[in-house]
């Protein structure tokens, strides 16, 4: 099997419709945590993380990982997947 040539590469679709972004990402986590009134240091002792997480996930510098953002979802109230793609996600239901 040989390696596709760059120009084939291209051509394939990407397998998610809307790849994450740092910056919204970070936007949601900081407009969730002033929503609860709270500061960065109050997310952090919240969810057991460090400022310094807190503070790069809400300049957008910095993606939180999976346990991160259970611990995020849980003390902010809202749902990883609010806090990933901003919206709610619709899966395939069966009518």
């Amino acid at each position: 099997m040989t390696n596709p040539k760059k120009s084939e590469v291209s051509k394939v679709k990407r397998c998610h419709p809307d790849p994450l972004n740092p910056k919204e990402i970070g936007a949601r986590i900081a407009s969730a945590r002033k929503r609860r009134g709270w500061r960065q240091r109050d997310l952090a002792t919240a969810t057991g993380l460090s400022m310094g997480a807190v503070a790069g996930w809400e300049c957008g510098t910095r993606t939180p990982q999976t346990e991160a953002l259970n611990r995020l979802s849980t003390a902010l109230r809202r749902k990883c997947d609010w806090l990933l793609h901003g919206k709610r996600r619709l899966w395939n239901r069966k009518a």
